[in-house]
């Protein structure tokens, strides 16, 4: 009997040391594997420009530090988000553009509207002085002073206009309306030796120092260009600043600002 009472209370005590262990077993928790997190550090903003910028007009369109923008839709007609769009450009360069003497380069293939565009809307950021440069014949300067229109405030009656006709000949005439004197087409373009002596003829006289130059539909650039450095290399005539009107000019007819 004693033996037997010995064996069973070694079998219960075996089998609560068993019990014992699998109760630890259920109750350990397991650890989740270590897994090491990278915090990404927040992007730098872009630096900011420590230069003045590149202003250029090609035969694609207006640019700003490379950055260039459409402003005439497929169809021919203005695009007004093109110009809202330069206009923002413009506004992140405003310190090196507000009171700051300017250099817009234009290649001649470039249409003389984007040219006044672009002018009025430096305008906005009132420059001390803008000069374009545009490739010329050697006899004329290479770059010229130009005022955007809406900063020249009423010009004389007799300030000159001269305009590129469609057929690449010349007319010159007075802001206030008048009879337009007209050139005819040289050997590549304009005459602009016959050209400059109606300048001088109808300068006489006459103390502004503008000269108002555009062009007929069609006709690039470069051509308006070399009219307003033909007129401002006649010392006689004393002319200093030019300016590209923003509205289509007519020849003889009175030019509203």
């Amino acid at each position: 009997m004693k033996g037997g009472a010995t064996g069973s209370g070694f079998i219960l005590a075996l089998l609560l040391v068993s019990q014992s262990g699998c109760e630890e077993e259920k109750v350990t928790p397991k650890l989740a594997p270590f897994v090491e997190q990278k915090v990404e550090e927040p992007a730098s903003a872009a630096p900011a420009p420590q230069s003045p910028p590149h202003l250029t007009v090609t035969e694609s369109g207006p640019a700003v530090r490379g950055m260039s923008v459409m402003l005439t839709q497929p169809n021919g007609k203005a695009d007004p988000l093109g110009r809202a769009k330069l206009h923002n450009y413009l506004t992140e360069e405003k310190t090196f553009l507000e009171g700051q003497m300017l250099k817009l380069v234009v290649d001649r293939m470039a249409k003389p509207e984007w040219v006044a565009i672009f002018l009025s809307e430096l305008s906005k950021f009132s420059p001390s002085k803008i000069t374009i440069a545009t490739d010329t014949r050697s006899d004329f300067p290479k770059e010229v002073e130009f005022v955007p229109q809406e900063l020249v405030s009423k010009p004389a009656p007799c300030t000159l206009v001269g305009t590129i006709t469609e057929d690449r000949g010349s007319a010159i005439w007075k802001i206030s309306g008048g009879t337009a004197r007209k050139r005819g087409r040289g050997m590549g373009g304009p005459d602009l030796s016959m050209t400059a002596d109606t300048i001088l003829s109808m300068k006489k006289g006459c103390d502004s120092q503008l000269f108002f130059v555009t062009a007929a539909p069609g006709v690039e650039w470069g051509l308006v260009y070399d009219l307003a450095a033909s007129g401002i290399a006649l010392e006689k005539a004393d002319l200093k600043q030019a300016v590209v009107p923003i509205q289509t000019a007519t020849a003889g007819r009175a030019l509203e600002l």
